[in-house]
């Protein structure tokens, strides 16, 4: 088959804060007591991996060596954000992402950003509420280099009148293109509800809508009053050798003037005041409700007890808050949640997404699962099942140097660069009791603010916020006696609610004995009569992934029947051999691991991740449950629903919409082309004795390749599996018989529905060569040059032309 390249643009007239977990190097932390060494510093404290230092000037600078990567990961760490400035100044905090990648270079004509592409940097830049942060992540032999370069941007921060309006012009598109996205706008609303549109970036309008010009004179004293050495942190992680690193830091940092910092001004938490509402509604296919809550301040024992309360409530897909609208005819489309982490207070956001015929009993829904909490029906398992999932995704931002290197930053700002050693410690040790409380002081209808985007066709919402507050009181009572007595929504006391069981759940044997920095090579093993086995095995951090791929499934879907793949996969994965919804998921999430259906045009497969320690006791369900599932028709039904609604999801994704679009034209009569959830009246007609038949062909009667990586034992850990994945039966899937890719003999076009968006999006692409053909790492050489908002095509349509925000290839 083909490769195919697609440009997309994104435009117009004008044209989320990273995870707060921080992560560890190791588990459990060092308790070594840290070496100081001053040297031409102010202070300095090696421990382990890691060394703080904080130059005379007062700025700080905080490395980790990593020697299992070839990169380097770098940022800079601005204690300034919306917050700072007064009203007249806060949309020009806006710019101080954009404008620090445009600083000149001295003895070159680029800028920071354009040599920062000759290295083969990936760089970004953004302001959020406190702070400021811009990064590089560059080849480990040009880190000194990138390092430069992240000095220059400070150094040489002193924005002419001509690149302030670029900047302006690139921070009004990001606006426009976050009112397009539903999850985002709607997001935002509500802060502006619950903080009086003083925690988001809004600020003075006039600022960002050119109604008034900025004073280049005025924003160049904003930023020196905040660009201070003492209100800055760089965050360098990756392969170095610290010594040298610190040399190059004193060379290109201790000339930065030492300078007072200023003090910043509290910010008030107007959250507290009373329940409020508000309803608006815009160009989508699904309602979004958001609902805020305010939260206690950073790393205090509340903070913890909440981190544990929201990983109940939101985390995975047996959460919580999820459970009792999955049951029966499924009614929300998904569950997630953010929090805004600040030293004064924090935020706590839930998301739910649903048909807005459905509103009215979700947000019941919803809040009565709150006060089951509160009033002490908190199961063990959801206790043990959020502490897991937290630590597991403890160690998955370690995967990323530059998440590391932001937390490394972020952690010092609001307590300390060493607050992630007792991370873990303080997660597993909140109690039941403490989440408990913490829902009891902090989840308070009271005190909460809900937001509703609506479709523009939906029913007109008549409510006040004290209406909707007073019909909330009267119906979350009434909701949990319904329940009770509702079989079909049953639920357990603490004691009887459990995940299904492992026949025979085992301990893991122990592991082999390895360094972390050794890392050792792809290896193949193939199993008689069964599948290819390739194992990666890195031993730094206690996590594991496994993926089983199929070969085939949509490329041999037809009109008749597709969606069949989906519907098949995800009703295996869930169902399991139990006739639960939640199927094996709320076993794995316990045991810290995720699972995910994968189904591409010409493949499908599943995925599991997390932590290691029970990791072969759920890949040993999982393939037992993949070639003995049990088809019921309640969770096919559930999924039918599912597939429904991600098919509207897709509806108010500008990105994937224009690409679905595009797909149908250039692909015209392929499957390739089809609907990716499958055509709903489709889905709809399939009945179980078809998925049975899909499965025995595609499943069981395929050759799967299956991939291995992490903290696994090698070959012995494939060996383990070996008798559940062999097969005595020839493949019945042949690749080489599907439909060909037909090259068109004329330029398709494909228009779409019109819809009221900010920014318009198109897309044009060419087929390429096929994965064999050996042409094609040129091809996806030229796709990543032209990529990128800072790649080849988007700097010369934005910044020379003024037409597009962004190109993605």
């Amino acid at each position: 088959m083909g490769v195919l390249m697609g440009l997309s643009i994104c435009g117009g007239l004008f044209s989320s804060i990273p995870g707060q977990s921080f992560l560890a190097a190791q588990d459990p932390p060092v308790t070594t007591q840290p070496v100081r060494i001053i040297g031409p510093f102010l202070s300095r404290e090696d421990l382990g991996e890691f060394t703080r230092v904080v130059l005379k000037n007062g700025l700080t600078v905080i490395v980790f060596e990593r020697s299992d990567t070839p990169l380097v990961a770098m940022g800079t760490y601005v204690k300034a954000g919306f917050f700072h400035g007064d009203q007249s100044q806060k949309g020009l905090s806006s710019l101080w992402g954009p404008l620090l990648f445009r600083s000149l270079v001295p003895g070159r004509k680029g800028t920071v950003a354009r040599e920062a592409r000759r290295l083969g940097a990936i760089i970004d830049a953004n302001t959020f509420q406190d702070h400021t942060w811009f990064s590089t992540v560059l080849p480990a032999e040009e880190y000194r280099r990138g390092l430069e370069l992240q000095a220059t941007a400070l150094h040489q921060f002193n924005p002419s009148a001509k690149i302030l309006n670029k900047a302006h012009i690139s921070v009004r598109r990001r606006s426009q293109r976050r009112r397009d996205n539903p999850q985002n706008f709607s997001h935002d609303k509500l802060l502006d509800l619950a903080f009086d549109g003083r925690i988001r970036e809004s600020g003075s309008k006039r600022n960002l809508d050119g109604s008034c010009s900025p004073d280049h004179v005025q924003h160049t004293c904003f930023q020196w009053k905040w660009l201070t050495p003492g209100n800055v942190v760089l965050a360098v992680v990756g392969n170095l050798d610290r010594r040298v690193l610190l040399k190059e830091v004193v060379k290109r940092y201790q000339g930065f003037p030492k300078k007072q910092s200023p003090s910043s001004e509290g910010m008030v938490d107007s959250s507290k005041r009373g329940f409020k509402y508000s309803v608006l509604q815009g160009d989508i296919h699904q309602s979004w409700i958001q609902i805020g809550f305010p939260m206690p301040a950073a790393f205090t024992q509340d903070w913890y007890a909440c981190k544990v309360l929201e990983a109940i409530l939101t985390r995975g897909q047996t959460a919580f808050l999820d459970r009792p609208l999955r049951t029966g005819k499924p009614m929300i489309h998904r569950i997630s949640s953010r929090t805004v982490v600040l030293k004064e207070f924090g935020y706590l956001n839930l998301t739910l997404v649903m048909d807005s015929e459905h509103i009215d009993r979700v947000e019941v829904m919803a809040f009565a699962q709150i006060e089951r909490i509160k009033s002490g029906s908190l199961p063990d398992l959801d206790l043990q099942r959020a502490r897991a999932l937290l630590e597991a995704e403890y160690y998955v931002k370690q995967e990323s140097l530059l998440d590391l290197a932001f937390q490394l930053a972020r952690y010092e700002h609001l307590s300390n660069f060493q607050e992630w050693q007792d991370y873990l410690k303080k997660i597993r040790s909140v109690t039941r009791q403490e989440v408990i409380s913490a829902a009891r002081r902090y989840l308070i209808l009271d005190r909460c603010s809900l937001l509703e985007y609506q479709p523009a066709l939906a029913e007109k919402r008549t409510f006040s916020a004290e209406s909707f507050r007073e019909f909330l009181k009267l119906a979350i009572p009434r909701f949990l006696q319904k329940m009770k007595a509702d079989n079909s929504i049953k639920i357990l006391s603490p004691q009887e609610e459990r995940a299904p069981s492992l026949d025979e759940l085992r301990q893991d044997g122990p592991k082999e004995i390895s360094t972390a920095g050794l890392v050792p090579p792809l290896r193949k093993f193939s199993i008689l009569r069964g599948p290819e086995i390739w194992v990666k095995e890195r031993r730094r951090l206690p996590l594991a992934s496994m993926g089983i791929f199929f070969p085939g499934g949509k490329l041999f879907e037809g009109p008749q029947n597709n969606g069949i793949t989906d519907l098949m996969a995800r009703t295996v994965v869930q169902a399991g051999r139990s006739t639960s919804i939640s199927g094996p998921a709320q076993l794995f999430e316990s045991l810290g691991v995720s699972t995910e259906v994968v189904v591409k045009p010409d493949f499908f497969g599943f995925v599991l991740h997390g932590l290691s320690k029970k990791f072969g006791s759920c890949v040993e369900f999982l393939v037992e449950i993949l070639w003995n599932p049990r088809f019921h028709e309640e969770a096919i039904n559930a999924q039918k629903i599912y597939l429904r609604q991600q098919a509207k999801g897709l509806l108010d994704d500008q990105t994937r919409y224009t690409e679905q679009l595009f797909l149908e034209a250039a692909y015209a009569g392929h499957p390739y082309g089809r609907l990716p959830y499958g055509t709903p009246k489709v889905t709809e007609k399939l009945v179980c004795q078809d998925l049975v038949e899909w499965h025995r062909r595609y499943v069981k009667g395929s050759r799967p390749v299956v991939v291995i990586a992490g903290d696994v034992e090698g070959s012995s850990f494939a060996a383990r599996f070996a008798s559940q994945w062999r097969r005595s039966e020839e493949s019945l899937v042949k690749i080489e018989s599907a439909s060909k890719v037909q090259r068109l003999t004329a330029p398709q076009r494909k228009k779409g529905q019109p819809r009221k968006w900010h920014q318009w999006g198109a897309m044009a692409g060419f087929l390429g060569p096929v994965a064999s053909d050996p042409q094609l790492p040129a091809f996806t050489v030229l796709q990543h040059l032209t990529s990128g908002e800072w790649g080849r095509f988007s700097v010369v349509l934005r910044d020379r032309l003024g037409l597009a925000e962004m190109i993605v290839a």
